[in-house]
């Protein structure tokens, strides 16, 4: 991921995630395997904001095992970008601040259950948002952008700046990592404003 560090978040990125990153490639299937044996021993997302259907935790520290694995062309285009390890090592309880290990971007870690459309609380990107979806049921979708359009299951979406939405998830089990560059959040927007150019 370090390769796509200095990309703006928008659909170019989201393509090139789903693309480099996606489901199937070691890094994203190994950051999925952790995540889900975080949410199946409680250390992860245990914090109820809406009873157990929308919950938020801390991610504690790991150890990749990748990183005493004997090198290999997936192994070190891992060890040159993101170890899960630098990714969500050492998360608080909400939110992990920006920093160097982080690329600068601010993670919260969040599960979803609800077979329903789901919606959290309505936010604006100042800087745009990476989504990194972790379905633990098979039918699990975050909803990207445009409203209505762009469901994605396995893999990522990511929102151009000045993008303002509900975050929703429907399909079930699932968690999604937001990664907000520089941590940037606003609750200013209001539904119904209209989106940036290009959009």
């Amino acid at each position: 991921m370090q390769a796509h560090a200095s990309r703006t978040p928008g659909k170019d990125l989201e393509r090139r995630l789903n693309r480099d990153y996606g489901p199937g490639n070691l890094f994203y299937d190994d950051f999925c395997s952790l995540v889900k044996t975080g949410i199946k021993e409680g250390w992860a997302a245990s914090g109820e904001l809406d009873g157990p259907k929308y919950r938020r935790g801390k991610v504690s520290q790991c150890i990749h095992p990748l990183l005493n694995s004997p090198p290999s062309p997936q192994t070190e285009d891992l060890n040159a970008s993101f170890s899960i390890c630098s990714l969500i090592g050492s998360l608080n309880l909400q939110i992990s601040p920006p920093s160097p290990t982080t690329l600068y971007m601010s993670i919260t870690t969040v599960f979803f259950d609800s077979q329903e459309v789901y919606a959290g609380q309505y936010h604006k990107h100042p800087y745009g948002e990476i989504n990194c979806v972790v379905p633990i049921d098979p039918t699990f979708e975050l909803e990207g952008l445009p409203v209505d359009e762009n469901w994605q299951g396995a893999g990522w979406t990511s929102l151009a700046p000045g993008t303002h939405h509900y975050p929703r998830a429907r399909g079930g089990k699932g968690v999604a990592l937001f990664f907000l560059p520089s941590g940037r959040i606003a609750y200013d927007a209001k539904p119904g404003e209209p989106q940036p150019a290009g959009m």
